[in-house]
């Protein structure tokens, strides 16, 4: 799940959350993941900028749950509303929340061109982890510059993220 969302560079407010529930839905409980590749599209139409994920420690909400006051859940200083309030990111913005552990994944110089698509290989260990039930996701950003990614929610199928997980 994610939201259709422009990512700027580090020093601004703009990030993308992406997760990909219910993997234990399509992939058989004893599935061992031997690969994992990511791909998204981006639409640019600036500079070249590389765009760089982390594995997030943490979990987040997609939605407000119902009966939470108008403006609570994930944004740019909270990460969802649990038990009645709103639970912090450890800094705004959620980068320090990522596992520094499983490192970072980047998208190299998307492309000035308009729309361009791009694939990043994932260490299967961390899809496996998501399988069996740590499955935080990801949040991205750009590191210089503007960007606009693909979203689950796009109308166009070629322009939403695709996970693509080889297994035994």
């Amino acid at each position: 799940m994610a939201t259709d969302s422009w990512t700027s560079d580090s020093s601004t407010s703009f990030r993308y959350l992406l997760r990909f529930d219910n993997l234990g839905s399509v992939l058989p409980a004893s599935a061992s993941i031997t690969g994992a590749a990511l791909t998204f599209s981006f639409t640019n139409w600036q500079a070249p900028v590389d765009v760089v994920g982390c594995f997030l420690s943490v979990p987040w909400q997609e939605t407000v749950p119902p009966g939470a006051p108008r403006f609570a859940g994930t944004g740019w200083q909270n990460r969802g509303y649990y038990n009645g309030a709103n639970a912090a990111w450890t800094q705004p913005g959620g980068w320090s929340d990522c596992d520094a552990s499983r490192g970072t994944v980047t998208f190299p110089a998307v492309s000035n061109g308009g729309l361009s698509t791009q694939t990043v290989q994932l260490d299967p260990s961390v899809v496996q982890a998501w399988l069996t039930g740590n499955n935080y996701g990801m949040l991205f950003r750009a590191a210089s510059g503007q960007v606009r990614m693909g979203s689950t929610t796009s109308t166009a199928i070629g322009q939403k993220p695709k996970l693509t997980i080889q297994y035994n």
